[in-house]
């Protein structure tokens, strides 16, 4: 006999990998472990360092790749320390002498 339309099929059964049981059993296991480091909405910081005459202008996570052979410009590490020193600490770029 043909089982009933719509009848879900036993657990036994379910033996291909991330049936919907596995899933919410995993689900479950995780629930509460998981953590985003962000918070939404992003807010991003963009580096206002002046720079061979030019703003940097990028978000100073990504400042070595406007230096020069992905050196961070010791400019931005300057504006950053100063203007975002949180994000300076993070980035581990100590206070410099050459904000001064």
């Amino acid at each position: 006999a043909m089982p009933a339309k719509g009848k879900k099929k036993a657990s036994s059964d379910s033996s291909e990998s991330g049936s919907e049981d596995e899933v919410a059993d995993t689900a479950a296991k995780l629930k509460g472990s998981l953590t985003l480091d962000s918070k939404f909405p992003v807010k991003v910081s963009y580096c206002g360092a002046i720079v061979n005459g030019e703003v940097c202008g990028v978000p100073p996570e990504y400042c070595a790749w406007m230096g020069v052979k992905g050196a961070v410009p010791p400019e931005c590490k300057a504006w950053t320390s100063s203007n975002l020193p949180e994000l300076a600490a993070k980035l581990g770029w100590e206070p410099s002498a050459a904000a001064a």
